[in-house]
């Protein structure tokens, strides 16, 4: 098993401080790290990219690794991925996300494209990141309960359709009646078709 490169070493231990990773964990965590990586250069996986890790995690299940032991992986892998914060593909396109679609087969889509794309004001982008963090909480507890794949990705529409009707608000600050009047106007665009 190769060694993980020493800079990648460095941010993982800052990232597990910071984290709050108990010191008898962290050692597990740098052995599903290896294991990841050797995973994704085995099979051509890209490490970096959060889509490998599904399949990492499908192998430990197919491996026969407890329960608990996947749990521990898929949480390591997300704190190594959060150290590469790379945009990310949704499986959204902007074009389809009109409140009436409900297309499945929609390609790639990132919040930043959509920030850059000029329908949000740039005074609004600075709640981007909050979307971000909010989506990867919506993945993980979607993974975490083993979901489809297909379930995720009509999560992930729902959720870019909110954003794009509440021109980037801040998703904490969102209220009862935002979802209500979102959920209103669905039904308004749905009578209209």
């Amino acid at each position: 098993m190769k060694k993980i490169p020493p800079e990648i070493e460095t941010k993982f231990k800052a990232a597990m401080n910071e984290g709050e990773i108990r010191p008898n964990l962290r050692g597990h965590y740098f052995k599903w790290l290896r294991y990841y990586m050797d995973f994704c250069e085995k099979y051509g996986f890209d490490a970096y990219d959060s889509r490998s890790k599904p399949d990492f995690i499908q192998k430990l299940k197919d491996k026969n690794q407890a329960p608990f032991q996947q749990e521990q992986a898929n949480e390591a892998i997300q704190l190594f991925l959060s150290l590469y914060d790379q945009p990310e593909k949704t499986g959204i396109n902007e074009e389809k996300a009109s409140y009436g679609s409900a297309s499945s087969d929609i390609p790639g889509y990132s919040i930043k494209e959509h920030i850059s794309s000029g329908v949000c004001k740039a005074s609004e982008s600075g709640n981007n990141q909050k979307w971000q963090e909010a989506m990867r909480a919506l993945k993980d507890a979607i993974r975490v309960r083993h979901y489809s794949p297909r379930t995720l990705q009509s999560y992930e529409t729902w959720a870019y359709k909110l954003l794009k009707y509440t021109r980037m608000e801040d998703p904490g600050g969102l209220t009862t009646s935002d979802v209500k009047s979102f959920g209103s106007s669905i039904r308004v665009n749905f009578r209209s078709l």
